[in-house]
């Protein structure tokens, strides 16, 4: 009796399926640990440089955030629907500071107050 059984020609043809689809979903997690590291150099630009990059040109910098976000959700569904605990990355589709925001017409510092202290 043999160790390893043989696979059929349907067994095998599947199990090269499913090795193509695990491929696929190596490929796009590194898609989202890409766009993850990216946006988090982007973001801790220091904040006059950083204001200075997205008012350079607002609507070409909404359209990036646009594409960004629409990447990342697809990117993120594909991982989720494969639902693999070794692909856990997922890609951005926030802004990355919560105190940049954009006013309608340019982008804007502003600040976070701290908590009060309690005394």
């Amino acid at each position: 009796m043999p160790i390893i059984r043989q696979l059929t020609e349907a067994e095998a043809d599947l199990q090269a399926k499913e090795q193509l689809v695990l491929q696929a979903g190596e490929a796009t997690h590194h898609l989202a640990s890409v766009l993850a590291s990216t946006n988090a150099r982007f973001w801790s630009l220091p904040t006059e440089r950083l204001l200075a990059v997205l008012n350079a040109d607002v609507p070409a910098t909404l359209a990036t955030f646009a594409a960004n976000t629409a990447l990342g959700m697809q990117v993120n569904a594909s991982l989720n629907a494969l639902n693999l605990s070794q692909l856990s990355c997922r890609a951005p589709v926030e802004p990355g500071r919560a105190d940049i925001v954009f006013d309608g017409a340019v982008f804007v510092h502003v600040p976070t107050s701290a908590p009060a202290a309690v005394a």
